[in-house]
């Protein structure tokens, strides 16, 4: 009974602290990650989570197939893996180099009380070489993310990531607050079942879905994005500073899915962004999501 008293003591003051506290960075809640000390029991808890990570392997020597790639690494004193909190919930998170046949970065996250969701980080196939290195901007817990594109060339691609909107997008400290009018969006096709539709959002949040291939109803339907949902989408759209991307992206490989994203904003001016394989950015990935997810999440009549 004491001990039963002590252990529900201890779980109502963890979560007071969580919603209390207001240094984040400070550690206040014990999870499994915590006790982790080998690679071992990384590849255990990555197979806890999901079979599909049951033959991952953590490259805890950190060889690659390719020498530039050893050398980067080395240079930038990588690690197999670290750990902190990257989700800002008191709860350690953890990432980790390795794969399987293929390479491969993933964070696996702390929702709080040990439910662990996983979220890879080299989400580009024939991506062998992406080294993660943990950095500290006062109170934001950042990914330095490298990649080396052309493992026998000096092409070295840097994104510094940050934990938000649900997921890893590129840091930026001074987000900008665009009027935005209006959102379009087609999703293509490719020689696959990818779900091909289209969306049309303006401010008031009222939407036209059009659902033309592979998806879970066909036809044109109306209705209104839900308050929180459109909210998320804008900040989004804002924080990742859309005017300034590029107007193409394109993947190395061929007939994988791509998709137009066109933003009506500040009286009438228009952003174009063409991106062939949706890979462009990490925060255009994050916007594609929700507007996949809008497909279901929402009401359309």
């Amino acid at each position: 009974m004491v001990r039963t008293t002590i252990v529900f003591f201890f779980s109502l003051l963890c979560t007071f602290i969580v919603n209390a506290q207001t240094d984040t960075s400070t550690k206040a809640c014990h999870n499994k990650i915590d006790d982790i000390t080998s690679a071992q029991q990384i590849e255990a808890l990555l197979k806890s989570i999901d079979p599909y990570f049951s033959t991952f392997h953590v490259n805890d020597s950190l060889k690659f197939l390719h020498s530039k790639c050893a050398e980067v690494s080395d240079s930038l004193n990588c690690k197999a893996w670290f750990k902190t909190d990257f989700d800002n919930n008191n709860y350690t998170d953890l990432i980790v180099v390795g794969g399987w046949d293929n390479h491969a970065v993933v964070c696996v996250l702390d929702s709080g009380d040990n439910r662990f969701a996983i979220n890879r980080l080299t989400r580009k196939i024939f991506q062998n070489c992406t080294l993660p290195v943990f950095k500290k901007i006062g109170a934001e817990n950042l990914i330095l993310y490298y990649s080396v594109n052309e493992p026998k060339s000096d092409s070295l691609e840097l994104d510094t990531l940050i934990y938000k909107f649900s997921d890893f997008v590129e840091y930026n400290p001074s987000s900008k607050n665009y009027n935005i009018q209006k959102i379009e969006f087609a999703a293509n096709g490719c020689l696959g079942e990818c779900p091909q539709f289209k969306l049309i959002i303006d401010s008031n949040k009222n939407a036209e879905y059009t659902a033309i291939n592979y998806n879970k109803k066909y036809g044109v339907f109306k209705g209104v994005i839900d308050e929180t949902s459109h909210t998320e989408l804008i900040q989004l759209l804002n924080y990742i500073d859309f005017p300034s991307l590029k107007n193409i992206y394109q993947v190395e490989w061929k007939d994988d899915q791509g998709a137009v994203l066109k933003i009506t904003y500040d009286n009438g001016k228009v952003k174009m962004i063409y991106d062939d394989g949706m890979h462009g950015t990490f925060g255009l990935e994050r916007v594609y999501k929700i507007l996949f997810g809008f497909r279901d999440s929402q009401e359309w009549h």
